[in-house]
């Protein structure tokens, strides 16, 4: 986590091949949210390059992540002082996750209907799902919903 418009140093295994050579380049990223959307999306990087296997890897490694989330939690992405004093906040509303290997797979979901419960989706069944299920999956991309409470108020927008 970075501080407030801080960007992350990406390098050595996370850096990215260049066409001017076949060395890692280093590069910077960062988040910047200058107003606050209705669904937050967020993709999790699962694959590395291996420079041994000369391919790039899936990872596999468990990553927890909230259920909600706080304008405090995003604060080191928001640019808008006006952001972080919205009280603010985003629900999980889906999670997708990639089956297979960094060459090929498939995607299952899991999605948050109405009365609160899961079902996870896949291209055979559709089925009802735990809240630990979902927490305990590979996930890929996370979509946050914000509360509509506060999309009631006119806070989307920042304003």
């Amino acid at each position: 986590r970075s501080s407030k418009g801080q960007m992350n140093l990406l390098n050595g295994s996370n850096g990215f091949e260049s066409r001017h050579g076949p060395a890692l380049k280093k590069f910077y990223k960062r988040l910047t949210l200058t107003r606050m959307p209705p669904v937050l999306c967020l993709h999790l990087c699962r694959r590395q390059f291996n420079a041994s296997q000369n391919r790039f890897v899936k990872l596999n490694h468990q990553v927890s992540f909230p259920f909600v989330l706080s304008n405090k939690e995003l604060s080191c992405c928001c640019q808008s002082d006006q952001i972080l004093s919205s009280n603010c906040h985003y629900v999980l509303c889906a999670v997708i996750v990639h089956i297979g290997s960094a060459e090929s797979g498939h995607y299952v979901a899991y999605r948050k209907i109405s009365g609160g419960k899961w079902v996870f989706a896949s291209d055979t069944q559709v089925r009802s799902a735990s809240e630990d299920e979902v927490q305990r999956s590979n996930a890929y991309m996370l979509f946050y919903e914000m509360n509509k409470i506060f999309e009631a108020r006119g806070i989307v927008n920042g304003k």
